[in-house]
C-alpha cells in the first residue's frame, strides 16, 4: 500500500477532526494533482463511513447536484435508499436522514 511521506501538519489536522466530538466539515482545495485526495482517502479508510464529494469549477446548480447525489448514493447504498433530489436543500436533508438511521 502506498504511504504518505509528509505531510505531518495535514495528518495532525485531520485527527484532531476525526477525534472531535461534534459534526465537522473539511473543505480541501488547491492545486491539481498535489496527492489532497489521497490524503483523504488513505488517512479515513480504516475509519469508518465518510463522506467524500467533489466539485467541478464552472458547472452549473444540476450538475453539482448530480456529484452530490452520485457521492450519497456511492457512500451509503445498497444500505438506505436515496432518492435523486432536484434541490440542494432537500438532498441535504436526505443526508441528514440517511446519517441519523445509520446512527440509530
Amino acid at each position: 500500500m502506498d504511504q504518505i511521506i509528509g505531510r505531518k501538519n495535514e495528518q495532525s489536522q485531520l485527527l484532531k477532526i476525526y477525534d472531535s466530538n461534534q459534526a465537522e466539515f473539511l473543505a480541501i482545495y488547491g492545486r491539481r494533482r498535489v496527492g489532497k485526495t489521497f490524503l483523504i482517502r488513505h488517512f479515513f479508510k480504516d475509519k469508518g463511513v465518510y463522506f467524500e464529494l467533489m466539485g467541478q469549477h464552472d458547472s452549473g446548480y444540476q450538475i453539482q447536484l448530480d456529484h452530490f447525489y452520485t457521492a450519497l448514493v456511492k457512500t451509503f447504498q445498497p444500505d438506505i435508499p436515496v432518492k435523486k433530489a432536484r434541490k440542494l436543500e432537500r438532498s441535504i436533508i436526505d443526508f441528514n436522514r440517511v446519517y441519523q438511521k445509520m446512527h440509530a
